[in-house]
């Protein structure tokens, strides 16, 4: 904790440090280090503040220089690195910087490798022109340039004379313009290469004999690019890990053998965009664990092509037109640990099959034709979001769910279940979110419902309800409790770059973050207020429960 005391410039014979990861904080006071003759600084992952010292001029020995995620701000002056012709590695990610930071300024620093800027400031312009006019003497191996005003032409252009990428992430930008794949063909050595979140436009133009064996993560999501997919995409990403081009306007079929050939892929995620037909066939994908098909017009039955993906984890085929019953080697996914068939028209029981799924965290069936009920084999002990919402179910509330003690959120809405809330409900310790609107339950309210001390969202509306509010309801809080932050759901794939040894390049972490968001839906006829689980079409990273207590609609 504290600041960086000046007697460390008293270490006469230090090259290297870092104070990475720590609590340290106030303005980054440099008086002792900008003493040394460091070639390695690391404070990265602190609380520092204010602007960038002037003296860092004076390490013209430095190498590697890495001071993101911390809370500097200010303005980066063109002259703070201009001595620093030793520089190979620069990390400035996740602060506050303001203005405009000029990165032509660099150009005659020839070792330079890796510059790493992900702005927390949408603001921030980074100037890539050099006022020279003359190229850059280096050749990147890593640019991340995330968040930022940049000029597309001017980006364009630098990046027309770099040769030996590997990880290139431009996204969060506003770029417009066709899709750049070009640089593949400039950089045969790419690694990743990420996009997203951009407004570029046009389709994905893959010459099919080109290969690239190296890329390992390609990522245009969230963009406008149209037209079909490319049907050979397997061929030329041969080791490819992860591909995400959702929120597009992608349409077409699906190529059955797309991604064939490519014996790695563990996300595939293809999620809102407008690709119609049969769901694909992906049994070669055997390394595959997240699939996101969601908000599409697929139709027909789920296909047995799924079948062989054995290491499935996440499988979201949500918001589609589906028919037919949930098959039953559903249950051969045994690392299955969310599963999403919201939004279709399947209809039938719900498979034995799914007895076998010991790893369930989320399941979602919502709107669709599933009953009568839940087969009595259900292993629920690890669920924790149970989402039946607007089906077929009826009779009294599933025993089975008794055992479903981890549960946070479960939510019987819009069913035709009946009869009394079982005694057991007051089992369900953990549940912060219970929603059972528009059933035909009765009797009265009971007192075991008070039990759950835990509960958030009680909802009991437009039931058969009678009798008297119980009065131990006054002793739920409703709760204050931190938000809850759970990672089972939609993975965000982001590539990390492992700073103990600054130059590896093949870790890709799959970050996976679930969070249940719930609206509110307030009607002025009835001035009543609907509780609806929020719809995802991207990873909430944190999100806030809110209270409610809803009894209208009963006797």
């Amino acid at each position: 904790m504290g600041g960086i005391p000046p007697i460390i410039g008293t270490l006469s014979y230090l090259k290297s440090l870092s104070l990475r990861g720590n609590n340290l904080n106030g303005s980054l006071s440099m008086e002792g280090l900008c003493k040394l003759n460091l070639e390695e600084l690391d404070l990265s992952s602190n609380g520092f503040e204010g602007s960038l010292p002037a003296c860092l001029n004076n390490l013209t020995s430095l190498r590697l220089l890495d001071l993101a995620e911390n809370d500097l701000c200010g303005t980066v002056s063109s002259s703070l690195f201009s001595n620093l012709k030793s520089l190979e590695y620069i990390f400035l990610s996740e602060n506050h910087f303001e203005g405009s930071i000029y990165f032509g300024s660099l150009f005659n620093h020839s070792r330079l490798e890796v510059f790493d800027l992900q702005s927390s400031n949408k603001d921030l312009k980074v100037e890539i022109e050099n006022p020279t006019g003359s190229f850059p003497l280096f050749q990147l191996k890593i640019l991340r340039l995330s968040n930022c005003t940049l000029n597309w032409r001017v980006v364009t252009n630098f990046l027309l004379h770099q040769y030996d990428l590997r990880v290139v992430d431009l996204s969060y930008n506003n770029m417009t313009g066709g899709v750049p794949t070009w640089l593949l063909d400039n950089n045969i050595k790419l690694e990743y290469l990420s996009f997203r979140c951009n407004s570029l436009t046009g389709v994905l133009d893959l010459p099919s004999n080109s290969k690239h064996s190296h890329m390992r993560s390609l990522d245009f999501s969230s963009n406008c690019i149209h037209g079909e997919l490319p049907p050979f995409i397997g061929s030329i990403f041969p080791r490819l890990e992860s591909l995400n081009l959702s929120g597009n306007a992608l349409q077409g079929q699906l190529p059955q053998h797309m991604m064939m050939g490519c014996i790695s892929l563990a996300l595939l995620k293809l999620s809102n965009n407008s690709l119609l037909g049969t769901l694909p066939t992906i049994s070669n994908l055997t390394q595959l664990k997240y699939l996101f098909l969601d908000n599409n017009d697929f139709l027909g039955k789920i296909s047995h092509g799924f079948s062989n993906s054995s290491s499935l984890q996440i499988l979201d085929i949500s918001y589609n037109s589906l028919t037919g019953q949930i098959p039953d080697w559903i249950g051969d996914f045994s690392a299955l640990n969310t599963l999403n068939l919201s939004s279709n028209s399947l209809d039938g029981a719900v498979p034995s099959g799914l007895c076998k799924l010991n790893e369930l965290r989320f399941l979602d069936l919502s709107h669709n034709k599933i009953g009568p009920t839940l087969p009595p084999c259900a292993n629920l002990t690890n669920m924790k979001f149970l989402h039946l919402e607007s089906n077929k179910l009826t009779g009294h509330i599933p025993h089975v769910l008794s055992k479903a003690t981890s549960l946070v959120t479960l939510n019987l809405k819009d069913n035709t279940l009946s009869g009394p809330i079982p005694l057991w409900i007051s089992l369900l310790s953990t549940l912060r979110v219970l929603l059972l609107k528009g059933n035909q339950l009765e009797d009265s309210i009971p007192l075991h419902l008070c039990q759950l001390k835990s509960i958030r969202i009680l909802d009991l509306s437009h039931n058969h309800f009678s009798g008297k509010i119980p009065f131990c309801l006054d002793n739920i809080t409703f709760g204050n409790e931190a938000s809850l932050i759970d990672d089972t759901f939609s993975p965000d794939v982001e590539y990390r770059f492992d700073k103990n040894s600054v130059m590896s390049f093949h870790d890709i972490h799959f970050l996976v973050s679930t969070t249940l968001g719930v609206n509110f839906e307030v009607s002025a006829e009835s001035e009543k207020i609907e509780f609806i689980t929020k719809n995802r079409s991207e990873s909430y990273m944190g999100h806030i429960f809110m209270s409610g207590l809803d009894l209208s609609g009963n006797k």
